[in-house]
């Protein structure tokens, strides 16, 4: 029997979500983790905590109507991961462009030994990729948008 993890993070959703479908298509059973990073947690405010709680339970009650639902840990999102991949034979996630997730997602990747899935899941294009005639990141929004 196959295993699979997929550990959310900003992309609280089942459809259209390539992490889920890519394990889902490839395991047997698929654990959906969520992460509350206390570093991340300390410096949020009410609202944005309050909308976080939100999306979970969403998330969570997707998860219920297909059978299954959401493990939620709290603290040091490499040690989490790691350790609920114990056993598994793969992690996958929907990458992310902020220093803070690079890095993360490095030492998670590394860690893994090749079972982690890094994919696409938040952009339409990568970003950075939408380039002027020049070969030069747009610097205003309109001449970006129209491209």
């Amino acid at each position: 029997m196959s295993v699979g993890i997929v550990w959310f993070r900003n992309d609280l959703r089942l459809e259209r979500n390539p992490a889920w479908a890519e394990a889902t298509i490839h395991h047997d059973t698929v654990i959906a983790l969520y992460v509350i990073e206390s570093r991340l947690w300390q410096s949020a405010g009410t609202r944005p905590i309050g909308a976080l709680m939100g999306r979970l339970y969403a998330l969570d009650r997707d998860l219920a109507e297909a059978g299954g639902r959401l493990r939620v840990r709290s603290g040091d999102a490499l040690s989490i991961v790691l350790q609920e991949a114990g056993g598994v034979d793969a992690v996958y996630w929907n990458g992310d462009v902020t220093p803070y997730a690079g890095a993360r997602d490095e030492a998670v990747t590394e860690a893994l030994a090749g079972r982690a899935h890094e994919h696409d899941g938040r952009f339409v294009h990568e970003p950075g990729s939408i380039k002027t005639a020049d070969g030069e990141p747009y610097r205003v929004f309109t001449p970006f948008y129209r491209r």
